[in-house]
């Protein structure tokens, strides 16, 4: 949990062989957030259940819930 002006931004992580590396993040309203995760070549990335194309190491978060999960294929 970190405290900002807006509200705080709250944070899970978990992992494991079948699941990969889960984080759930709470961005509060009216704030820009990005996560940068840098990976190897060849996982993949979903953010709030759709797969993302082209992962690069970094998403932009919307505010409110982000579920992002990362698995090697």
């Amino acid at each position: 949990k970190l405290p900002t002006i807006k509200g705080p931004v709250t944070g899970e992580y978990s992992t494991g062989k079948k699941q990969g590396k889960r984080f759930n993040l709470f961005i509060p309203r009216e704030m820009q957030a990005e996560f940068i995760f840098p990976v190897k070549e060849n996982v993949k990335v979903t953010l709030n259940g759709r797969v993302v194309k082209n992962y690069t190491g970094k998403l932009a978060l919307k505010t409110g819930k982000n579920k992002i999960i990362v698995r090697n294929p």
